[in-house]
Protein backbone atom coordinates (compact mmCIF):
# COMPACT_ATOMS: atom_id res chain seq x y z
CA UNK A 1 0.00 0.00 0.00
CA UNK A 2 1.04 3.31 -1.03
CA UNK A 3 1.80 5.42 1.98
CA UNK A 4 -1.23 6.49 3.37
CA UNK A 5 -0.69 10.17 4.01
CA UNK A 6 -4.42 11.13 3.26
CA UNK A 7 -3.46 13.41 1.00
CA UNK A 8 -7.90 13.81 0.41
CA UNK A 9 -8.37 14.90 4.14
CA UNK A 10 -5.41 17.55 3.68
CA UNK A 11 -6.43 19.05 0.68
CA UNK A 12 -9.93 19.32 1.91
CA UNK A 13 -8.97 21.63 5.17
CA UNK A 14 -6.53 22.68 3.49
CA UNK A 15 -8.11 24.09 0.33
CA UNK A 16 -11.41 24.51 1.32
CA UNK A 17 -10.11 27.13 4.28
CA UNK A 18 -7.99 29.25 1.59
CA UNK A 19 -11.23 29.05 -0.70
CA UNK A 20 -13.79 30.49 2.65
CA UNK A 21 -10.75 33.32 3.02
CA UNK A 22 -11.19 34.59 -0.36
CA UNK A 23 -14.75 34.28 -1.27
CA UNK A 24 -16.83 37.86 -0.88
CA UNK A 25 -19.32 38.72 2.01
CA UNK A 26 -22.25 37.27 -0.76
CA UNK A 27 -20.71 34.11 -1.50
CA UNK A 28 -20.45 33.71 2.40
CA UNK A 29 -24.02 34.45 3.15
CA UNK A 30 -26.20 31.08 4.72
CA UNK A 31 -28.57 31.75 2.10
CA UNK A 32 -26.04 31.88 -0.91
CA UNK A 33 -26.77 29.20 -3.57
CA UNK A 34 -23.74 26.39 -4.04
CA UNK A 35 -21.50 27.10 -6.85
CA UNK A 36 -22.80 24.93 -9.59
CA UNK A 37 -20.12 24.71 -12.34
CA UNK A 38 -20.20 22.68 -16.03
CA UNK A 39 -17.58 20.35 -17.07
CA UNK A 40 -14.56 22.51 -18.02
CA UNK A 41 -12.29 20.29 -19.96
CA UNK A 42 -8.28 20.39 -19.15
CA UNK A 43 -6.96 23.02 -21.51
CA UNK A 44 -4.78 25.46 -19.14
CA UNK A 45 -1.54 25.15 -17.73
CA UNK A 46 -3.06 26.08 -14.52
CA UNK A 47 -6.42 26.49 -12.78
CA UNK A 48 -7.05 28.21 -9.29
CA UNK A 49 -10.57 27.83 -7.44
CA UNK A 50 -13.59 29.59 -7.92
CA UNK A 51 -14.10 32.88 -6.15
CA UNK A 52 -17.41 35.07 -6.59
CA UNK A 53 -18.35 32.85 -10.07
CA UNK A 54 -14.49 33.56 -11.50
CA UNK A 55 -11.94 31.54 -11.72
CA UNK A 56 -8.03 32.69 -12.57
CA UNK A 57 -6.45 30.60 -15.21
CA UNK A 58 -3.17 30.39 -16.83
CA UNK A 59 -2.02 29.38 -20.23
CA UNK A 60 1.78 30.19 -21.65
CA UNK A 61 2.33 31.74 -18.27
CA UNK A 62 -0.29 34.33 -19.01
CA UNK A 63 -3.24 34.75 -16.52
CA UNK A 64 -6.99 35.20 -17.06
CA UNK A 65 -10.52 34.50 -15.75
CA UNK A 66 -13.07 32.19 -16.97
CA UNK A 67 -16.62 31.86 -15.42
CA UNK A 68 -18.57 28.45 -14.21
CA UNK A 69 -19.43 27.37 -17.72
CA UNK A 70 -16.24 27.60 -18.62
CA UNK A 71 -16.33 30.75 -20.67
CA UNK A 72 -13.32 33.13 -20.96
CA UNK A 73 -14.50 36.57 -19.57
CA UNK A 74 -11.14 37.98 -19.16
CA UNK A 75 -8.97 37.82 -21.90
CA UNK A 76 -5.84 35.33 -21.17
CA UNK A 77 -2.91 38.42 -21.16
CA UNK A 78 -1.73 38.87 -17.53
CA UNK A 79 1.72 38.51 -16.04
CA UNK A 80 1.93 35.44 -14.10
CA UNK A 81 5.83 35.08 -13.76
CA UNK A 82 6.70 35.12 -10.23
CA UNK A 83 9.29 37.76 -8.69
CA UNK A 84 9.76 38.81 -5.11
CA UNK A 85 7.96 41.68 -3.71
CA UNK A 86 10.61 44.77 -4.13
CA UNK A 87 8.80 46.64 -1.18
CA UNK A 88 7.02 43.71 1.05
CA UNK A 89 4.15 45.14 3.62
CA UNK A 90 4.95 43.82 7.23
CA UNK A 91 0.56 42.66 6.97
CA UNK A 92 0.72 41.83 3.03
CA UNK A 93 2.75 40.10 0.51
CA UNK A 94 2.40 40.26 -3.36
CA UNK A 95 1.01 37.58 -4.97
CA UNK A 96 0.84 36.55 -8.08
CA UNK A 97 -2.78 35.03 -8.52
CA UNK A 98 -5.56 37.01 -6.38
CA UNK A 99 -9.58 35.65 -6.71
CA UNK A 100 -12.20 38.22 -6.99
CA UNK A 101 -13.05 40.29 -3.70
CA UNK A 102 -15.97 42.22 -4.10
CA UNK A 103 -15.90 42.18 -7.37
CA UNK A 104 -12.37 43.08 -8.40
CA UNK A 105 -9.14 41.40 -8.97
CA UNK A 106 -5.46 42.40 -9.21
CA UNK A 107 -3.51 42.15 -12.23
CA UNK A 108 -0.39 42.53 -13.92
CA UNK A 109 1.02 43.02 -17.55
CA UNK A 110 3.92 44.41 -18.35
CA UNK A 111 5.55 44.40 -14.73
CA UNK A 112 2.66 47.09 -13.75
CA UNK A 113 -0.11 46.36 -11.57
CA UNK A 114 -3.76 47.41 -11.77
CA UNK A 115 -7.59 46.34 -11.19
CA UNK A 116 -10.35 44.80 -13.06
CA UNK A 117 -13.53 44.22 -12.52
CA UNK A 118 -15.61 41.09 -13.18
CA UNK A 119 -16.37 42.16 -16.94
CA UNK A 120 -12.49 42.27 -17.79
CA UNK A 121 -12.64 45.98 -17.34
CA UNK A 122 -9.53 48.37 -16.18
CA UNK A 123 -10.64 50.23 -13.01
CA UNK A 124 -7.65 50.81 -11.92
CA UNK A 125 -4.87 51.62 -14.05
CA UNK A 126 -2.10 49.09 -14.66
CA UNK A 127 0.66 51.51 -14.01
CA UNK A 128 2.10 50.29 -10.43
CA UNK A 129 4.92 49.07 -9.42
CA UNK A 130 2.99 46.93 -6.91
CA UNK A 131 -0.20 47.15 -5.14
CA UNK A 132 -2.22 45.27 -2.10
CA UNK A 133 -5.11 44.66 -1.36
CA UNK A 134 -8.08 47.25 -1.23
CA UNK A 135 -9.20 47.35 2.58
CA UNK A 136 -12.08 49.93 3.46
CA UNK A 137 -12.56 51.17 0.02
CA UNK A 138 -8.36 52.21 -0.35
CA UNK A 139 -5.27 50.57 -1.18
CA UNK A 140 -1.58 50.94 -0.74
CA UNK A 141 0.55 50.85 -4.04
CA UNK A 142 3.96 51.78 -4.94
CA UNK A 143 4.89 53.85 -7.98
CA UNK A 144 8.18 55.00 -9.51
CA UNK A 145 9.61 53.26 -6.43
CA UNK A 146 7.27 55.99 -3.87
CA UNK A 147 4.40 55.11 -1.64
CA UNK A 148 1.13 56.38 -2.02
CA UNK A 149 -2.80 55.13 -1.67
CA UNK A 150 -5.21 54.70 -4.14
CA UNK A 151 -9.47 54.20 -4.01
CA UNK A 152 -11.82 51.78 -6.00
CA UNK A 153 -11.24 54.11 -9.33
CA UNK A 154 -7.87 54.72 -9.31
CA UNK A 155 -7.71 57.95 -7.43
CA UNK A 156 -4.84 59.14 -5.73
CA UNK A 157 -5.83 59.61 -1.93
CA UNK A 158 -2.70 59.93 -0.99
CA UNK A 159 0.43 61.23 -3.09
CA UNK A 160 2.99 59.00 -4.54
CA UNK A 161 5.58 60.57 -2.17
CA UNK A 162 6.41 58.54 0.42
CA UNK A 163 8.79 56.19 1.79
CA UNK A 164 6.80 53.63 3.14
CA UNK A 165 2.62 53.32 4.15
CA UNK A 166 1.23 50.88 6.37
CA UNK A 167 -2.50 50.31 7.48
CA UNK A 168 -3.05 51.36 11.03
CA UNK A 169 -4.39 48.60 13.24
CA UNK A 170 -7.08 50.85 15.53
CA UNK A 171 -8.01 53.06 12.59
CA UNK A 172 -9.98 52.71 9.23
CA UNK A 173 -9.52 56.32 8.29
CA UNK A 174 -6.05 56.72 8.44
CA UNK A 175 -2.55 55.22 7.15
CA UNK A 176 1.17 55.58 8.76
CA UNK A 177 3.37 57.23 6.10
CA UNK A 178 7.46 57.30 6.24
CA UNK A 179 9.54 60.06 4.74
CA UNK A 180 13.32 60.24 5.56
CA UNK A 181 12.82 58.40 8.65
CA UNK A 182 9.99 59.91 9.55
CA UNK A 183 7.07 59.13 10.25
CA UNK A 184 3.14 60.57 10.83
CA UNK A 185 -0.42 60.39 9.80
CA UNK A 186 -2.48 61.09 7.32
CA UNK A 187 -6.48 60.70 6.78
CA UNK A 188 -8.36 59.15 3.52
CA UNK A 189 -9.31 62.46 2.24
CA UNK A 190 -5.47 63.08 1.97
CA UNK A 191 -5.16 65.56 4.85
CA UNK A 192 -1.88 65.36 6.97
CA UNK A 193 -3.40 64.41 10.81
CA UNK A 194 0.01 63.86 12.61
CA UNK A 195 2.95 65.56 10.49
CA UNK A 196 5.66 63.29 9.71
CA UNK A 197 8.22 64.28 12.10
CA UNK A 198 8.39 61.80 14.36
CA UNK A 199 11.08 58.69 14.47
CA UNK A 200 8.43 56.44 15.12
CA UNK A 201 4.86 55.95 16.11
CA UNK A 202 3.19 52.91 17.66
CA UNK A 203 -0.20 52.55 18.19
CA UNK A 204 -0.84 52.11 21.72
CA UNK A 205 -4.46 51.93 22.31
CA UNK A 206 -7.58 52.70 20.38
CA UNK A 207 -7.26 56.72 21.69
CA UNK A 208 -3.47 56.51 22.40
CA UNK A 209 -0.17 56.09 20.11
CA UNK A 210 3.02 56.33 21.28
CA UNK A 211 5.71 58.57 19.71
CA UNK A 212 9.75 59.26 19.73
CA UNK A 213 11.14 62.63 18.12
CA UNK A 214 14.45 63.83 19.00
CA UNK A 215 14.90 61.62 22.00
CA UNK A 216 11.93 62.27 23.84
CA UNK A 217 8.95 59.64 24.47
CA UNK A 218 5.45 60.25 25.04
CA UNK A 219 1.71 59.69 23.69
CA UNK A 220 -0.06 61.52 21.32
CA UNK A 221 -3.84 61.18 20.48
CA UNK A 222 -5.24 60.29 17.58
CA UNK A 223 -5.43 63.82 16.31
CA UNK A 224 -1.54 64.25 17.04
CA UNK A 225 -2.20 66.23 19.92
CA UNK A 226 0.51 65.68 22.62
CA UNK A 227 -0.92 63.99 25.61
CA UNK A 228 1.42 63.16 27.66
CA UNK A 229 5.73 63.57 27.27
CA UNK A 230 7.24 61.28 29.43
CA UNK A 231 9.48 62.51 32.33
CA UNK A 232 11.47 59.16 32.54
CA UNK A 233 14.74 58.18 30.72
CA UNK A 234 12.18 55.34 28.70
CA UNK A 235 9.18 53.37 29.48
CA UNK A 236 8.60 50.03 28.02
CA UNK A 237 4.83 49.37 26.36
CA UNK A 238 5.60 46.15 25.22
CA UNK A 239 5.09 45.09 28.65
CA UNK A 240 2.36 47.14 29.49
CA UNK A 241 -1.60 46.20 29.88
CA UNK A 242 -4.88 47.65 29.87
CA UNK A 243 -4.31 49.32 33.43
CA UNK A 244 -0.24 49.59 33.81
CA UNK A 245 3.14 50.99 32.43
CA UNK A 246 6.10 50.38 33.13
CA UNK A 247 8.60 53.35 33.45
CA UNK A 248 12.49 53.52 33.85
CA UNK A 249 14.12 56.17 35.61
CA UNK A 250 17.70 56.65 36.48
CA UNK A 251 17.61 53.00 35.70
CA UNK A 252 15.05 52.18 37.94
CA UNK A 253 11.80 50.70 37.06
CA UNK A 254 8.21 52.16 37.99
CA UNK A 255 4.53 51.97 37.28
CA UNK A 256 2.01 54.47 36.14
CA UNK A 257 -1.59 54.25 34.90
CA UNK A 258 -2.68 54.87 31.62
CA UNK A 259 -3.50 58.41 32.84
CA UNK A 260 0.87 58.71 33.44
CA UNK A 261 0.18 59.10 36.75
CA UNK A 262 2.96 57.48 38.98
CA UNK A 263 1.35 54.74 40.94
CA UNK A 264 4.71 52.62 42.12
CA UNK A 265 7.59 54.88 42.73
CA UNK A 266 10.89 53.78 40.47
CA UNK A 267 13.03 51.77 43.21
CA UNK A 268 13.00 48.60 41.52
CA UNK A 269 15.78 46.64 39.44
CA UNK A 270 13.24 45.45 36.88
CA UNK A 271 9.00 44.78 36.76
CA UNK A 272 6.81 42.52 35.06
CA UNK A 273 2.88 43.02 34.26
CA UNK A 274 0.42 40.85 34.42
CA UNK A 275 -3.36 41.00 34.66
CA UNK A 276 -3.80 40.86 38.44
CA UNK A 277 0.06 40.69 39.52
CA UNK A 278 4.00 42.91 39.33
CA UNK A 279 6.78 40.94 39.61
CA UNK A 280 9.03 42.92 40.92
CA UNK A 281 13.38 42.45 40.92
CA UNK A 282 15.33 43.84 43.90
CA UNK A 283 18.93 43.48 44.66
CA UNK A 284 18.59 40.12 41.97
CA UNK A 285 15.50 38.37 43.66
CA UNK A 286 12.31 38.37 42.36
CA UNK A 287 8.77 38.99 44.54
CA UNK A 288 5.16 40.17 43.94
CA UNK A 289 3.40 43.34 44.36
CA UNK A 290 -0.79 43.20 43.74
CA UNK A 291 -3.71 45.28 42.78
CA UNK A 292 -3.12 47.62 45.86
CA UNK A 293 0.48 47.94 45.13
CA UNK A 294 0.98 46.04 48.71
CA UNK A 295 4.25 43.40 48.48
CA UNK A 296 2.38 40.05 49.17
CA UNK A 297 5.70 38.10 48.04
CA UNK A 298 9.10 39.59 49.55
CA UNK A 299 11.88 39.98 47.08
CA UNK A 300 13.80 36.58 47.84
CA UNK A 301 13.05 34.39 44.63
CA UNK A 302 15.78 34.05 42.21
CA UNK A 303 12.94 32.59 39.69
CA UNK A 304 8.58 33.45 40.26
CA UNK A 305 6.32 32.06 37.47
CA UNK A 306 2.51 33.07 36.92
CA UNK A 307 0.20 32.12 39.32
CA UNK A 308 -1.93 28.62 37.85
CA UNK A 309 -4.60 27.35 39.91
CA UNK A 310 -3.85 29.41 42.66
CA UNK A 311 -0.20 28.78 43.08
CA UNK A 312 2.88 30.18 41.65
CA UNK A 313 5.87 27.73 41.49
CA UNK A 314 9.13 30.01 42.71
CA UNK A 315 12.79 28.50 43.03
CA UNK A 316 15.56 29.33 45.59
CA UNK A 317 18.67 27.87 46.28
CA UNK A 318 18.97 25.19 43.58
CA UNK A 319 15.12 24.33 44.76
CA UNK A 320 11.16 24.36 44.08
CA UNK A 321 7.88 25.11 45.65
CA UNK A 322 4.93 26.39 45.41
CA UNK A 323 3.62 30.29 47.03
CA UNK A 324 -0.15 31.28 47.27
CA UNK A 325 -1.31 34.74 46.44
CA UNK A 326 -0.47 35.91 50.03
CA UNK A 327 2.98 34.86 49.44
CA UNK A 328 2.73 31.87 52.16
CA UNK A 329 4.77 28.67 51.05
CA UNK A 330 2.32 26.02 50.73
CA UNK A 331 4.57 23.47 49.10
CA UNK A 332 8.36 22.82 50.85
CA UNK A 333 11.02 24.15 48.14
CA UNK A 334 12.94 21.06 48.17
CA UNK A 335 12.16 19.66 44.42
CA UNK A 336 14.65 19.62 42.01
CA UNK A 337 11.84 20.42 38.86
CA UNK A 338 8.13 21.24 38.93
CA UNK A 339 5.24 22.34 36.67
CA UNK A 340 2.32 24.24 37.05
CA UNK A 341 -0.95 22.40 38.49
CA UNK A 342 -3.70 21.16 35.85
CA UNK A 343 -6.66 19.84 38.30
CA UNK A 344 -5.38 19.76 40.59
CA UNK A 345 -2.12 17.73 40.54
CA UNK A 346 1.34 18.43 38.89
CA UNK A 347 4.48 16.14 38.54
CA UNK A 348 7.19 16.67 40.35
CA UNK A 349 11.07 15.42 40.57
CA UNK A 350 12.70 14.94 43.85
CA UNK A 351 16.34 13.55 43.96
CA UNK A 352 16.31 12.47 41.15
CA UNK A 353 13.47 10.68 40.96
CA UNK A 354 9.46 11.27 39.64
CA UNK A 355 6.65 11.38 41.01
CA UNK A 356 3.13 13.17 41.19
CA UNK A 357 1.89 15.83 44.19
CA UNK A 358 -1.27 17.72 44.93
CA UNK A 359 -2.17 21.61 45.79
CA UNK A 360 -1.03 20.67 49.68
CA UNK A 361 2.23 18.95 48.51
CA UNK A 362 0.67 15.56 49.29
CA UNK A 363 2.24 12.63 47.21
CA UNK A 364 0.09 10.70 45.14
CA UNK A 365 2.56 9.39 42.64
CA UNK A 366 5.72 8.31 44.83
CA UNK A 367 8.71 9.39 43.85
CA UNK A 368 10.27 6.21 42.79
CA UNK A 369 10.01 6.45 39.13
CA UNK A 370 12.67 7.53 36.47
CA UNK A 371 10.24 9.36 34.26
CA UNK A 372 6.16 9.59 34.16
CA UNK A 373 4.44 11.14 31.40
CA UNK A 374 0.69 12.35 31.62
CA UNK A 375 -1.96 11.25 29.12
CA UNK A 376 -3.92 13.70 27.97
CA UNK A 377 -7.18 12.42 30.24
CA UNK A 378 -5.29 13.10 33.29
CA UNK A 379 -6.43 9.53 34.42
CA UNK A 380 -3.38 7.63 33.86
CA UNK A 381 0.33 7.93 33.66
CA UNK A 382 2.85 5.95 32.30
CA UNK A 383 5.59 5.26 34.17
CA UNK A 384 9.62 4.62 34.40
CA UNK A 385 11.76 2.37 36.09
CA UNK A 386 14.70 1.25 34.87
CA UNK A 387 14.51 0.85 31.26
CA UNK A 388 11.02 -0.57 31.82
CA UNK A 389 7.48 1.03 31.89
CA UNK A 390 4.29 0.78 33.48
CA UNK A 391 0.99 2.22 34.07
CA UNK A 392 -0.45 4.37 37.51
CA UNK A 393 -3.65 5.99 37.79
CA UNK A 394 -4.11 9.69 39.07
CA UNK A 395 -4.57 8.12 42.66
CA UNK A 396 -0.93 6.08 42.28
CA UNK A 397 -2.70 2.57 42.18
CA UNK A 398 -0.52 0.34 39.94
CA UNK A 399 -2.78 -0.54 36.76
CA UNK A 400 0.32 -2.31 34.92
CA UNK A 401 3.41 -3.34 36.47
CA UNK A 402 6.71 -1.42 34.99
CA UNK A 403 7.99 -4.47 33.29
CA UNK A 404 7.38 -3.49 29.80
CA UNK A 405 9.31 -1.99 27.04
CA UNK A 406 6.33 0.12 25.84
CA UNK A 407 2.89 0.73 28.06
CA UNK A 408 0.90 4.01 26.86
CA UNK A 409 -2.75 4.66 26.78
CA UNK A 410 -4.37 4.21 23.48
CA UNK A 411 -8.15 5.25 23.05
CA UNK A 412 -11.16 3.65 23.88
CA UNK A 413 -9.51 3.55 27.79
CA UNK A 414 -7.03 1.05 26.23
CA UNK A 415 -3.65 0.04 27.35
CA UNK A 416 -0.87 -0.87 24.84
CA UNK A 417 2.17 -2.43 25.88
CA UNK A 418 5.55 -4.47 24.26
CA UNK A 419 7.52 -7.13 25.14
CA UNK A 420 10.48 -7.38 22.39
CA UNK A 421 8.77 -7.09 19.27
CA UNK A 422 5.08 -8.14 20.51
CA UNK A 423 2.31 -6.04 21.99
CA UNK A 424 -1.05 -6.69 23.69
CA UNK A 425 -3.86 -4.44 25.20
CA UNK A 426 -5.30 -4.25 29.18
CA UNK A 427 -7.89 -2.36 29.86
CA UNK A 428 -7.44 0.66 32.44
CA UNK A 429 -8.26 -1.47 35.17
CA UNK A 430 -4.80 -3.66 34.14
CA UNK A 431 -7.33 -6.37 32.76
CA UNK A 432 -5.79 -8.53 29.67
CA UNK A 433 -7.64 -7.40 26.47
CA UNK A 434 -5.50 -9.57 24.39
CA UNK A 435 -1.62 -11.09 24.80
CA UNK A 436 1.06 -9.79 24.12
CA UNK A 437 1.02 -11.71 20.18
CA UNK A 438 0.77 -9.13 17.60
CA UNK A 439 3.72 -7.23 15.42
CA UNK A 440 2.61 -4.01 15.51
CA UNK A 441 -1.48 -2.57 17.07
CA UNK A 442 -2.37 0.88 16.06
CA UNK A 443 -4.56 3.18 17.82
CA UNK A 444 -8.58 2.54 18.05
CA UNK A 445 -10.14 4.69 14.77
CA UNK A 446 -14.15 4.60 15.35
CA UNK A 447 -13.85 1.77 17.72
CA UNK A 448 -11.55 -0.96 16.06
CA UNK A 449 -7.32 -0.80 15.78
CA UNK A 450 -5.85 -2.35 13.17
CA UNK A 451 -3.28 -5.14 14.21
CA UNK A 452 -0.41 -6.74 12.49
CA UNK A 453 1.37 -10.67 12.32
CA UNK A 454 3.33 -11.91 10.10
CA UNK A 455 3.02 -9.40 7.58
CA UNK A 456 -0.92 -9.48 7.49
CA UNK A 457 -3.04 -6.74 9.17
CA UNK A 458 -6.87 -6.97 10.68
CA UNK A 459 -9.36 -5.15 12.67
CA UNK A 460 -9.70 -5.80 16.81
CA UNK A 461 -12.64 -4.18 18.71
CA UNK A 462 -11.80 -2.92 22.47
CA UNK A 463 -12.46 -6.19 23.96
CA UNK A 464 -9.49 -8.12 21.77
CA UNK A 465 -12.19 -9.56 19.62
CA UNK A 466 -10.17 -10.16 16.19
CA UNK A 467 -14.04 -8.15 13.72
CA UNK A 468 -11.66 -8.56 10.49
CA UNK A 469 -9.44 -11.05 9.94
CA UNK A 470 -5.51 -10.53 9.65
CA UNK A 471 -5.49 -11.23 5.78
CA UNK A 472 -4.78 -7.98 4.40
CA UNK A 473 -1.12 -7.19 3.16
CA UNK A 474 -2.22 -3.22 4.77
CA UNK A 475 -4.58 -0.90 6.16
CA UNK A 476 -5.69 2.32 7.06
CA UNK A 477 -7.69 3.66 9.51
CA UNK A 478 -11.44 3.75 9.71
CA UNK A 479 -12.73 6.76 8.26
CA UNK A 480 -16.14 7.61 7.98
CA UNK A 481 -16.66 4.17 8.22
CA UNK A 482 -14.87 2.43 6.00
CA UNK A 483 -11.18 1.07 6.02
CA UNK A 484 -8.98 0.62 3.41
CA UNK A 485 -7.32 -2.21 2.42
CA UNK A 486 -4.43 -3.28 0.55
CA UNK A 487 -4.29 -7.71 -1.03
CA UNK A 488 -1.62 -8.42 -3.86
CA UNK A 489 -0.98 -4.92 -4.45
CA UNK A 490 -4.71 -3.62 -5.16
CA UNK A 491 -6.52 -1.83 -3.03
CA UNK A 492 -10.25 -1.76 -1.74
CA UNK A 493 -12.55 -0.58 1.38
CA UNK A 494 -13.71 -2.33 3.99
CA UNK A 495 -16.55 -1.71 6.41
CA UNK A 496 -16.56 -2.23 10.27
CA UNK A 497 -18.04 -5.79 9.52
CA UNK A 498 -15.35 -6.57 7.41
CA UNK A 499 -17.64 -6.70 4.57
CA UNK A 500 -15.71 -5.37 1.00
CA UNK A 501 -17.43 -2.07 0.35
CA UNK A 502 -15.03 -1.14 -2.34
CA UNK A 503 -13.27 -3.92 -4.93
CA UNK A 504 -10.14 -4.32 -4.62
CA UNK A 505 -8.96 -3.21 -7.80
CA UNK A 506 -7.61 -0.05 -7.81
CA UNK A 507 -3.84 0.82 -7.24
CA UNK A 508 -4.33 3.60 -5.01
CA UNK A 509 -7.04 4.94 -2.75
CA UNK A 510 -7.52 8.17 -0.63
CA UNK A 511 -9.00 8.04 3.09
CA UNK A 512 -12.85 9.05 2.36
CA UNK A 513 -13.63 12.28 3.39
CA UNK A 514 -16.99 13.76 2.91
CA UNK A 515 -18.21 10.75 1.36
CA UNK A 516 -15.63 10.16 -1.02
CA UNK A 517 -12.14 9.41 -1.49
CA UNK A 518 -9.52 10.14 -5.12
CA UNK A 519 -8.60 6.57 -6.46
CA UNK A 520 -6.51 5.75 -8.98
CA UNK A 521 -6.13 2.84 -11.67
CA UNK A 522 -3.71 2.32 -14.69
CA UNK A 523 -2.45 5.31 -13.79
CA UNK A 524 -5.25 6.93 -14.16
CA UNK A 525 -7.36 9.28 -11.18
CA UNK A 526 -10.85 10.11 -10.69
CA UNK A 527 -13.19 10.04 -7.56
CA UNK A 528 -15.47 7.29 -5.79
CA UNK A 529 -18.42 7.79 -3.41
CA UNK A 530 -18.36 5.15 -0.45
CA UNK A 531 -20.88 3.04 -2.66
CA UNK A 532 -17.82 3.03 -5.13
CA UNK A 533 -19.68 4.58 -7.79
CA UNK A 534 -17.74 6.74 -9.95
CA UNK A 535 -18.79 10.15 -9.53
CA UNK A 536 -15.37 11.89 -11.68
CA UNK A 537 -14.11 8.90 -13.89
CA UNK A 538 -10.79 7.55 -13.84
CA UNK A 539 -10.06 9.43 -16.39
CA UNK A 540 -7.15 11.58 -15.22
CA UNK A 541 -3.64 12.09 -14.40
CA UNK A 542 -4.36 13.86 -11.58
CA UNK A 543 -6.84 15.47 -9.74
CA UNK A 544 -7.57 16.95 -6.34
CA UNK A 545 -9.69 19.52 -4.46
CA UNK A 546 -10.22 23.17 -5.29
CA UNK A 547 -13.31 23.96 -2.71
CA UNK A 548 -16.47 22.36 -1.41
CA UNK A 549 -17.24 19.32 -4.49
CA UNK A 550 -15.18 21.03 -7.23
CA UNK A 551 -12.16 19.32 -8.37
CA UNK A 552 -9.34 20.38 -10.69
CA UNK A 553 -8.36 17.33 -13.03
CA UNK A 554 -5.02 16.98 -15.01
CA UNK A 555 -4.55 15.03 -18.11
CA UNK A 556 -1.72 15.43 -20.50
CA UNK A 557 -0.44 18.33 -18.70
CA UNK A 558 -3.50 20.60 -18.77
CA UNK A 559 -5.93 21.60 -16.11
CA UNK A 560 -9.62 21.62 -15.80
CA UNK A 561 -12.61 21.35 -13.39
CA UNK A 562 -15.07 18.50 -12.31
CA UNK A 563 -17.93 19.06 -9.81
CA UNK A 564 -19.26 16.07 -7.89
CA UNK A 565 -22.86 15.65 -9.50
CA UNK A 566 -25.89 14.78 -6.69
Amino acid sequence: MKLRKSVFIMLIIVLSAVAKETVSAETKSNTAEPLKIESIPPLYDGVWEFSEGLAAVMNNNKLGYIDTTGKIVIPIEYDYEEEPSKHPSVFEMITIVENFKDGIAKVRKNGKWGYVNKTGDVIVPLEYDEIFSFENGYAHAVKNGKHGVIDRTGGVVIPFEYDNIMNLYYYNDRFEVSKDNKSGFIDTSGNIIVPVQYDYLINYSENLIEYSIDGKKGFIDKTGKVVFTLDCDDFDSMRSNEKYIPFKKDNKWGIMDHTFKEIIPAEYDDLSVSDKYIQFKKDNKWGIIDQTFKEIIPAEYSIINDFKEDLAPVYKDGKWGYVDKTGEVIIPLEYDEIYYFKNGFTPAVKNGKHGVIDQTGGVVIPFEYDNIVAFGNDSLSSVKKGNKWGIVDKSGNVIVQAEYRTAVELKESIIKVGVGSKYGLFDNTGKEVTPIVYDSIRDFSEGLAAVENYGKFGFINKNGKVTIPLEYDNVSDFSEGLAVVEKKKKEGAVDKEGNIAITIKYDYISDFSEGFAIVMKDRKYGLIDKKGKEVIQLAYDDISLVSDDIFKVCLNGKWGFEQISG
